[in-house]
């Protein structure tokens, strides 16, 4: 019941900021370039350095072997998804695809990762670059043939020369090789990493003011997607995989994860390649909201279920 009470604060505090974030371009204070370059330091270096930080601990086999069962978790979670994306998804309209893509794909980095840092620290983020390891993977491949219709090798070699994916790899060689930088290095990067959550949810709150969002919570299949993405995934996830691994820090941490709201990327494809882009930045804006209170419930039903 402590980390749904730490994670209600945390997501409090992030709502404060979405807030303020709205205000200020409401105000014009922030606009859609400065959001960009918000945007590009999470990216490009905040979200590295915090996933590069996490790894930056002494070698232990019994955390390496955790990180591969989080990987495999993290592939099941996807699959999850996409199984309910087809089986309650089945209409043709023109937005299928932002709708499953909303339900597949979650924002694992933006909010998951300032979440998952709060509540459980550099190890709950260690275990958390398991699935988005498989995220950057999945979406660079499955996600970008769903929208796109096609896909290439360039693609794959996309997500593991992102800085993320970088991040990651090099957080790895050094975690086996057992090397630990010295405090004159890491220091800078850690302060860097904790600028993750007052950035990330002052880009998630431009994104959201960009929108008519009182226009968007009167739209019924908006509710059905949210539903499928919040709250049905989720409890699936929980239900297979809690008798297994019980409610310890990779279930929470992936749990979290796979809880999480619509993945900016579903919006970055949809500008990209023609699909309705204000209906997939309405889906973000909706499942990000609501997700600060279905979040909080899914730690519950982990612990309580």
């Amino acid at each position: 019941m402590d980390i749904v009470l730490l994670a209600a604060g945390q997501i409090f505090t992030m709502l404060v900021i979405i807030i303020i974030a709205v205000i200020c371009y409401k105000k014009k204070l922030v606009d859609d370039k400065g959001n960009q370059v918000l945007s590009n330091l999470l990216l490009y270096l905040i979200n590295p350095c915090i996933l590069f930080c996490s790894y930056q601990k002494e070698f232990d086999m019994k955390m390496l072997k955790g990180l591969l069962v989080c990987l495999v978790l993290a592939l099941l979670s996807h699959l999850i998804g996409m199984a309910i994306a087809v089986l309650f998804l089945r209409n043709q309209a023109e937005d299928l695809i932002n709708e499953r893509m909303a339900v597949i794909y979650t924002n694992c980095g933006f909010l998951a990762i300032p979440l998952v840092n709060k509540i459980y620290g550099y190890d709950g983020v260690f275990y958390l670059t398991a699935y988005i390891t498989v995220f950057n993977f999945l979406i660079w491949t499955h996600g970008i043939l769903y929208v796109r219709g096609t896909g290439d090798r360039k693609d794959i070699l996309k997500a593991v020369t992102s800085p993320a994916g970088f991040a990651i790899i090099a957080g790895i060689v050094f975690y086996i090789a057992g090397i630990v930088l010295p405090e004159f290095i890491i220091s800078p990067l850690e302060y860097l990493a904790n600028m993750n959550t007052p950035v990330a949810m002052l880009i998630a709150g431009v994104c959201i003011a960009q929108t008519n969002i009182l226009k968007t919570f009167v739209k019924p299949r908006v509710y059905i997607v949210s539903m499928l993405k919040l709250i049905l995934l989720p409890f699936v996830f929980i239900l297979i995989f809690k008798p297994f691994f019980g409610d310890g820090i990779m279930m929470g941490v992936l749990t979290i994860a796979t809880a999480s709201p619509t993945a900016t990327m579903c919006m970055i494809f949809a500008v990209k390649y023609d699909k309705n882009s204000l209906y997939a930045s309405e889906l973000f804006a909706v499942t990000t909201l609501l997700s600060l209170i279905t979040i909080p419930l899914s730690l519950y039903l982990l612990k309580t279920l």
